[in-house]
């Protein structure tokens, strides 16, 4: 029995990593858009009047797809009326974001909680539309919003009813119209603050005096043209110009000169240009050196200040000092994590890497992946992977190791969106108060949360190297401060 049961096991592993593998993904998505754009064409070429489930007819269908295409219009069209067509255009976006892949935004991305929102966008609008009275062409017997929308908008009304309530068409059309749009909007990525840019991009354009540049432009034309005159009288001052970029030349024939005495009396007059030229920075050299000796001797020879100490001792600096924390939003979007992990399987099975991540631990800056590999997959062939991993997830970097206690690779991937680690909240916290730390450096959080403190008298040595921008200088500042807040002076 435990054996069929860890069969049944990999078998699904196997079909779960199969079903998500890039490949298998893209496919997928490649025949839900074509299917949708289907929809799209019977949508376009519908006729109430062609045979299907509704209407019997002897006639031939006039749909471009013929009786198959005439059905299943009928049926969107009936069921959702003109929530219909958004419902189509959902399914052949959500079928290209899953065939381009990559190359799409990460908001796009299909994912169950946008596919849900979509869903109920759909019918919210479906309801919304058939709180408005129809017009007199509308071809079916059903509301704008199909069979769907009467059916919400009619309970709607029989609760309102019940309430003494004689507005229910208008109560539901301000319910679920902006509802649906709300769900359609999510779906698809779509934020208030994507308008907000939006109209203000369309009142620039609007408000942006396009002539008034060319305008000036033309009028400060003819002003520089008359200026090359005046340009044109230190022509012949240009001409030395040439004569003084010979003179750099010389510089190199001293050298010729030094091996070759004979030809000094014909270069006299050119020889005595650059000679001052070579000495004069050696007398200005000698003449900055002088005044800081005597400056130094100036002050070596004035009576050393005597410090005035504190009475009561000296007071290591109040954390107040430095920046108060903000309070922390937890931001972590457990479908985009869980979606990532499925991806990092899926780039690491095109590579050749079989297992599955079974546990995601988000930190501040990065994000942990514990992949539990398949029997035979070194730990050296996956570490060797980590550019080529940190290129397919589109990641600045990627840093592989192995997690203690476990027989899992832990692979770190940086976040989107990186949270602020406080040095206040370090400095305050009980692991930089240890005893046991004689000089402590209070380096970060871990990926837990955890401040970090590591100790400078146990380190042999200490070398800190990055690339322009990765933090080198906020890294040591923060460990001078590390040591000004925990060692007085005499200390």
């Amino acid at each position: 029995m435990s054996a069929a049961l860890v069969l049944g096991h990999r078998a699904w592993v196997s079909a779960r990593i199969l079903w998500d593998a890039p490949f298998v993904v893209r496919f997928r998505g490649v025949l839900q858009a074509l299917l949708a754009t289907l929809l799209i064409v019977a949508l376009i070429s519908w006729n109430p009047a062609d045979p299907s489930l509704n209407a019997a007819s002897s006639t031939a269908p006039t749909n471009w797809l013929g009786a198959n295409g005439a059905l299943f219009a009928d049926l969107f069209m009936q069921s959702l009326g003109l929530a219909a067509w958004p419902a189509v255009l959902l399914l052949v976006a959500f079928g290209l974001a899953g065939a381009i892949g990559d190359a799409i935004q990460q908001r796009l991305k299909p994912t169950p909680l946008r596919a849900l929102s979509a869903t109920g966008g759909v019918l919210a609008l479906s309801a919304g539309l058939s709180a408005f009275a129809h017009p007199a062409a509308w071809p079916l017997a059903a509301g704008l919003g199909g069979l769907w929308g009467d059916a919400v908008v009619g309970l709607v009304r029989m609760a309102c009813e019940a309430l003494r309530i004689g507005a229910g068409g208008l109560i539901a059309a301000v319910l679920f119209l902006p509802l649906g749009l709300w769900g359609i909007g999510y779906a698809v990525g779509l934020r208030l603050a994507d308008l907000g840019d939006a109209f203000i991009w369309a009142r620039s354009r609007r408000a942006a005096p396009q002539p008034r540049p060319t305008r000036a432009r033309a009028e400060t034309g003819p002003k520089r043209t008359p200026r090359p005159r005046p340009e044109a009288e230190p022509d012949p001052e240009a001409a030395p110009l040439p004569r003084t970029a010979p003179a750099a030349e010389p510089v190199y024939a001293p050298v010729a000169l030094d091996s070759a005495e004979d030809d000094l009396p014909p270069w006299d007059e050119p020889a005595a240009a650059p000679v001052p030229t070579r000495a004069a920075p050696e007398p200005r050299v000698a003449a900055v050196k002088a005044p800081k000796a005597s400056r130094r001797e100036v002050d070596d020879s004035q009576a050393a200040f005597d410090f005035a100490r504190p009475e009561g001792g000296f007071e290591l600096p109040p954390l107040g000092m430095l920046s108060k924390p903000v309070k922390r939003v937890a931001s972590v979007d457990e479908e985009s994590l869980k979606q990532n992990a499925k991806m990092l399987e899926g780039v690491l099975q095109e590579f050749g890497v079989r297992g599955v991540i079974d546990q995601i631990r988000p930190g501040p800056v990065v994000t942990l992946y514990e992949l539990v590999p398949a029997p035979g997959v070194k730990h050296g062939r996956v570490v060797a992977l980590s550019d080529d991993i940190a290129r397919s997830m589109s990641a600045r970097a990627c840093r592989i190791s192995v997690v203690q206690g476990r027989n899992a690779i832990g692979i770190e991937l940086p976040n989107a969106k990186r949270e602020t680690v406080y040095l206040r909240d370090l400095l305050a916290s009980t692991e930089y108060d240890k005893p046991t730390h004689l000089l402590p450096l209070a380096l970060g959080e871990t990926i837990g949360g955890e401040p970090y403190v590591a100790d400078l008298a146990r380190m042999p040595h200490l070398l800190i190297a990055g690339t322009t921008g990765s933090g080198k200088s906020v890294g040591v500042n923060a460990m001078i401060l590390s040591i000004l807040y925990k060692l007085t002076p005499e200390q």
